[in-house]
């Protein structure tokens, strides 16, 4: 994805059924993603999209956390505290823009999501969609969600926050793309 490659320490890539994906083990599995620079324009609005399946949860297991650490200007999609809950974060500094449902998805199953995060004159129009369909938007109401900021701190499945890095993703992530306002593409993982 533009260079943006990752280092694995214990992840693999592997064969779920009909897909190939990266392989977390839960326990001490995750991807070190080099530095997203500032010049990644997300303030202008941005798309992620993301298939993965989880197999177990200890706690809010990332699939995904962008930032420049604890709680500073992170890009978070994770998993958690049972086998329901989902959430997708936007921090701008240290204020929380969220997606937040319980009762979302089940353990081993696959999921799709795509969330589309629009930028407006002086708001953001976001929506989810959940396996091809549509399942929710928002209207956030401020002229800055997220900042282009040197992201130093860049996982898949494991989280920016000091007292969750015991709590490591289970399961696969078979693809994660993100996409700017234009569609280019940002970072593409699809194995």
């Amino acid at each position: 994805g533009n260079g943006y490659n990752g280092t694995f320490y214990g992840t693999k890539v592997q064969k779920d059924g009909d897909l190939m994906g990266m392989y977390f083990d839960g326990t001490d599995d995750y991807v070190d993603i080099v530095n997203l620079p500032e010049s990644i324009d997300f303030a202008n609005g941005f798309t992620i999209e993301t298939e993965f399946k989880a197999t177990s949860l200890s706690g809010w297991n990332r699939i995904f956390d962008f930032g420049v650490g604890m709680n500073d200007n992170n890009l978070l999609m994770a998993v958690g505290l049972d086998t329901k809950n989902f959430e997708i974060s936007v921090r701008y500094n240290t204020t929380v823009y969220i997606f937040y449902y319980t009762d979302f998805f089940n353990i081993n199953e696959k999921f799709k999501i795509k969330a589309v995060f629009d930028k407006l004159k002086d708001s953001y129009s976001t929506k989810l969609y959940k396996n091809d369909n549509f399942f929710d938007s928002q209207i956030f109401e401020t002229k800055d969600l997220v900042r282009n900021v040197n992201r130093t701190s860049n996982y898949l499945g494991k989280s920016n926050w000091e007292t969750e890095n015991n709590l490591l993703f289970s399961g696969y992530i078979y693809s994660l793309k993100f996409t700017d306002s234009k569609g280019n593409i940002i970072l593409w993982y699809d194995f």
